[in-house]
């Protein structure tokens, strides 16, 4: 081996080295709490073990073993994973494994990014245009080498994975261009493909004779028309589906309470419990929040929930929280209750009681997200072992922060904060102590 040769191949590799290096540091800095950045840097330590590997190999000037390592690098793929994740929004995971609970037709994938919570799946192709549409014509429909291939598995995989009974958007991003008949057969799954498309001709040879169609309808990945029908109709099942919102009883409370209403929240209450609400509406009001969720939406309360409310409001409600119930009841359709064959199979418990069991399993079971406050439900619901139910229980949780354990089951919900109703309370009520030194500075 030349020594020009060993010294510019040693400097591709102390570049590589740096560059693996310089990229775990990118992670641990944008991305240090997003679950698997610990595991893409474990994989590219791994990269720059190879490559100190190989470096000693050229020290001892072993070529086999240098150009072994140089061909098999994955640091172009990592970096591509990560310029991805900073190009994207809300990148919530990285390499995250899914996999299928059709015993079956086990299906086994890592997807590279996770986009908000699970809503978008983000698959990064480092491959060479060439080395794509070699694989395309030559790998067979049963392949799963290629990326048409890869496309039919991610396709199958994201139905068992619904993001707000939605089935998650798929994006392949090609960093090197993608050849025209891969990116068409891919787009057939329902599939966006990003990258510089080039066309086919440019790359192989096809068939020219009459017989290229045939030929190239043998040897291509892409589904034929009724596969393509049979997916549009698997990936269209749960379409529209979470314009509708299933209000829990704290729902309710917390849209209607005079502590999310004018100064409601300017107070100090006899209760610790409503002090607590009050401190957090005066720093993180509730309502707005409520409002741009329910925008637009089709509004459902269950039978079990609207009796809950108008039992609790002749009691314990004011009358302008009487009065905005009322306003709210006029938009919002009472549902009879349906619980829900996963939601059925939850365990009683000190925080998993009838009532909830059936205002979370009607949402379930009218595929509505349910909009509540009782996180301890949704929490318990999740680190509960559902083994004779594990194939059922696979819906992501949206805007919590407990773990994505896949043992329990993952309501369709979103969080927001409690609010009691507190009108009665203002009687006997003293104005909030920062809101008198508030009052105090202005003046």
């Amino acid at each position: 081996m030349a020594e020009l040769e060993i010294r510019d191949q040693l400097s591709f590799l102390n570049e590589k080295i740096d560059e693996a290096k310089a990229l775990i540091q990118k992670i641990e800095q944008e991305f240090g709490e997003v679950e698997g950045a610990r595991k893409l840097c474990n994989k590219i330590r791994a990269e720059i073990k190879l490559s100190l590997g190989a470096r000693f190999q050229l020290q001892k000037k072993q070529a086999d073993e240098i150009q072994r390592s140089l061909g098999t690098s994955n640091i172009l793929h990592f970096t591509g994973i990560v310029q991805c994740a900073l190009r994207y929004q809300n990148c919530t995971a990285f390499c995250k494994t899914f996999t299928s609970r059709d015993q079956k037709n086990s299906i086994k994938l890592e997807v590279d990014l996770v986009l908000n919570g699970g809503e978008t799946w983000v698959k990064v192709i480092s491959r060479s245009v060439r080395g794509l549409a070699m694989d395309h014509v030559s790998a067979g429909n049963s392949s799963t080498r290629s990326a048409v291939g890869q496309a039919r598995c991610f396709n199958s995989l994201a139905a068992y994975y619904p993001h707000f009974y939605k089935c998650p958007n798929i994006i392949f991003e090609f960093m090197n261009g993608v050849p025209s008949l891969v990116a068409d057969a891919i787009s057939l799954y329902g599939i966006r493909v990003i990258g510089d498309v080039v066309p086919i001709e440019q790359i192989i040879a096809l068939p020219d004779s009459s017989d290229s169609d045939s030929n190239y309808s043998a040897m291509s990945s892409s589904p034929s028309l009724s596969e393509f029908e049979e997916l549009n109709e698997e990936n269209n099942s749960f379409k529209d589906t979470s314009d509708t919102l299933n209000l829990d009883v704290t729902a309710v409370f917390a849209f209607i309470s005079s502590l999310t209403h004018g100064n409601g929240a300017n107070f100090e209450f006899t209760s610790p419990m409503l002090n607590d609400q009050a401190r957090d509406e005066r720093k993180d009001p509730v309502l707005p929040k409520l409002k741009r969720v329910m925008e637009g939406k089709k509004l459902i309360i269950c039978r079990t929930a609207y009796d809950s409310v108008k039992n609790i409001l002749s009691t314990v409600a004011g009358p302008m929280e009487k009065k905005r119930a009322e306003e709210l009841f006029k938009n919002v359709t009472v549902v009879e209750d349906k619980i829900s064959e996963r939601t059925a199979a939850l365990k009683l418990s000190d925080k998993i009681n009838k009532r909830s069991k059936i205002i979370f399993g009607s949402g379930d079971y009218y595929k509505a997200v349910t909009l509540t406050a009782n996180k301890h439900f949704v929490n318990a619901a999740i680190y509960q072992v559902c083994s004779a139910y594990s194939h059922l229980c696979s819906f992501i949780l949206y805007e919590t922060n407990v773990g994505r354990s896949l043992r329990g089951l993952h309501f369709a919900v979103i969080v927001h904060g409690s609010r009691a109703l507190s009108e009665q309370k203002e009687e006997l009520a003293k104005p909030a102590q920062e809101n008198k030194t508030s009052n105090c500075l202005s003046e």
